[in-house]
């Protein structure tokens, strides 16, 4: 065995990042490779036989799965393991958490307890959420001193809102109950809220308990008594059973339900007994899935889907082994046989030609190339004017040997999944508009939203590394806590362990201070970007004065990269401005042309001129650089727009027209130099 092959409904998350993080760790310790096909979601009924031939055994992760293609699997002598769902075939291994004995445990812990009015909230059509419902009802229909249960179904598997709304419509009912068990963590969590507001108290009124021990049943202060279905231990009989098949093809597939783990928290009132069992340690990255906001957002690209793809792969090609963009062709009998679109994206082949030619997928596993740790993930996109199309990016596994390596691997490409589908959506949302010859009004809506994408793509891209640094480095810290802990309350603390204890925090704080310092900073922009109050009042201002003194702090920045800046200012102009506000405009239209003008000239020059313009004033602040090219003038302005990529956050011009036109009241333009350069005009009441 040399490749695993996993079909997962998503790529991260508490259940499927947790088993597929697990996966991969078993692989490599095997020194096997891990091909990952993200189906798209749970109820897609994935059935396209692409890169199948390339793993000798394959993982289904719950259903995302047609049981036809997995039985073709299962056909072509590749076996089949499957966590999660029973497809009723007893030719693939399944490996499933028992929910009956889960439920029971927990309903006999607070049973012993004494209560007796049991509730349960939690969907009542999804399967696991169903099996739990069930065993709650026979928990309580087998022991004659119990009421009968309380039961309000949710909307949805896992979500607050669903609990709360659940246990509100219990309580308006008049239901009576002393100990309630949701589905989820999360509907636990909704559902202890609403019962604090209406006044009972958790757990001495109502006590509660959960499913999955997701990291909010663990964060300070919530303490939800839960059921951890201990993932890892699920993935590694899968993998066990996948193993054991391919050595031996006789050998009869794996039918587990493992029991999951009670632990009990103060939600139940039994937190000082200290549990049915030890608390398992938090799984790494789990603290994201709790804090980390939402960042599937719509990135629109007024070079479309194609062009946005194109452009990330490019920029991403230095961190691959492979990429391989592909259109799924209709015929079933060449479902292998892809078309490479566009051409040139794919670094293992060799550069493109502008037709579109044939290809497989991927050529370097096609080959047997992988090595030990090797990560190749499948991209499937569905509703693409051209039909459904495959984007398949394979990373080694020499770059994935830090402990985060997989996790921000796998953060990434969920998030490319998403941004790929909302750059569909606008690529669609264009053509339509295009097609019907829409008004005037109708494009500046679709501007503005597309602007709107942007701009929250940005904001999520600008916060997400001092976010994820500071989070890091808040897990560096409990991990230092988790082993200095123990050794502390057993006596056997060295000054080796204490020095090396303040080392690491020092390093944390150091790293906690400096993001935070930046997110801050950030926040800062935002304000400033959105034409928000500014400190300071309008005052008389001789501008050639000020313009003087404002050139004795920029012409030290200037020097530093060998450009000259000069002014040239009517010295009768008065006028009433925020000094603080027309500094910081100057200011960073200087250090635009710095950042983006020259191009490492010496011979740069800025000069900046102040005359009255009719009834106002008008300021120039101009450059002898590379100029701003046409198709650019129109959007400098926008927010995050930035011919820089990465070394910019594009929200410094943005900023500028802001502030003029907000706070100073006057209006500010771009435009080109017949000479070469650029001028930004500033016009002032």
């Amino acid at each position: 065995m040399k490749t695993l092959g996993v079909i997962a409904p998503y790529l991260e998350g508490l259940y499927s990042g947790a088993i597929i993080a697990a996966l991969y760790e078993l692989a490599r310790q095997d020194g096997l490779s891990l091909l990952i096909v993200r189906a798209g979601s749970q109820d897609c009924r994935y059935e396209q036989e692409l890169g199948i031939e390339c793993a000798d055994a394959w993982i289904c992760i719950i259903d995302p799965a047609n049981p036809a293609l997995l039985q073709r699997i299962h056909a072509s002598g590749r076996p089949v393991c499957v966590i999660a769902h029973d497809y009723g075939l007893p030719e693939f291994g399944l490996v499933r958490i028992d929910n009956r004995a889960g439920i029971h445990a927990a309903m006999r812990s607070l049973y012993d307890s004494g209560h007796r009015r049991f509730a349960y909230i939690g969907s009542l059509e999804m399967h696991d959420s169903r099996e739990r419902w069930e065993a709650a009802e026979e928990f309580v229909a087998t022991r004659a001193q119990c009421a009968p249960l309380a039961v309000q179904g949710t909307q949805d598997f896992s979500s607050s809102p669903g609990g709360r709304e659940a246990v509100r419509q219990l309580l308006d009912a008049g239901a009576r109950f002393t100990a309630l068990v949701a589905a989820s963590d999360q509907i636990a969590f909704g559902a202890i809220t609403l019962l604090r507001e209406r006044g009972l108290r958790v757990p001495e009124d109502v006590a509660v308990t959960g499913f999955d021990n997701a990291v909010i049943a663990r964060a300070a202060g919530n303490g939800i008594t839960t059921l951890d279905q201990d993932l890892p231990a699920l993935a590694a009989a899968a993998y066990r059973d996948l193993r054991a098949r391919v050595t031996n093809p006789d050998a009869p597939p794996v039918r587990l339900r493992t029991p999951p783990i009670l632990i009990e928290r103060a939600s139940s009132g039994r937190s000082e007994t200290g549990g049915a069992t030890a608390e398992p340690p938090m799984r790494r990255g789990e603290a994201k899935d709790y804090l980390v906001a939402s960042e599937e957002v719509a990135l629109a690209s007024l070079g479309g889907r194609a062009s946005y793809l194109q452009n990330y792969l490019t920029r991403l090609q230095f961190r691959l082994a492979f990429a391989h963009v592909a259109r799924l062709p209709s015929a079933p009998d060449a479902l292998l046989s892809l078309v490479e679109m566009p051409a040139g994206l794919d670094p293992s082949g060799g550069p493109g030609d502008a037709s579109m030619r044939p290809a497989r997928f991927p050529p370097a596993w096609h080959a047997g190339k992988q090595v030990a740790g090797d990560v190749a993930i499948l991209l499937l996109q569905e509703g693409l004017p051209e039909g459904a199309e495959a984007v398949a990016l394979g990373f080694r596994g020499s770059d994935l040997t830090s402990e985060l390596a997989l996790e921000t691997v796998v953060h990434e490409m969920e998030l490319l999944y998403f941004q790929l589908q909302a750059q569909a959506m606008s690529d669609k949302l264009r053509s339509t508009v295009d097609s019907l010859h829409a008004t005037q009004d109708e494009l500046l809506r679709y501007e503005k939203h597309a602007a709107l994408g942007v701009m929250i793509a940005g904001i999520a891209h600008e916060m997400n590394t001092p976010l994820g640094n500071s989070l890091l480095a808040a897990s560096t810290l409990t991990e230092l806590l988790g082993d200095f802990r123990p050794r502390l309350e057993q006596g056997q603390l060295r000054r080796s362990d204490l020095d090396r204890f303040v080392a690491g925090v020092a390093q944390a704080e150091d790293l906690l201070n400096r993001n935070l310092g930046r997110a801050l900073q950030l926040m800062r922009d935002f304000r400033l970007m959105r034409g928000e109050p500014v400190e300071g009042e309008h005052e008389p201002i001789a501008l050639a004065g000020f313009v003087d003194a404002l050139l004795e702090v920029l012409r030290v920045r200037c020097a530093r990269a060998g450009v000259s800046i000069e002014a040239s200012v009517d010295r009768e102009i008065h006028l009433n401005s925020n000094r603080h506000v027309l500094e910081q405009i100057l200011g960073e239209l200087v250090e635009n042309a710095l950042a983006h003008a020259f191009a490492g000239r010496t011979d740069g020059a800025i000069q900046i001129h102040g005359q009255r313009l009719g009834d106002g004033h008008q300021i120039t602040i101009c450059d002898n650089g590379s100029g701003i090219p046409a198709e650019a003038r129109g959007r400098i302005f926008d927010p995050f727009y930035t011919t820089r990529m990465g070394t910019s956050s594009g929200l410094g011009l943005t900023m500028v027209h802001n502030l003029v036109s907000g706070v100073l009241g006057g209006r500010i333009r771009a435009e080109a130099l017949p000479a070469g350069g650029s001028c930004f005009i500033i016009e002032l009441p």
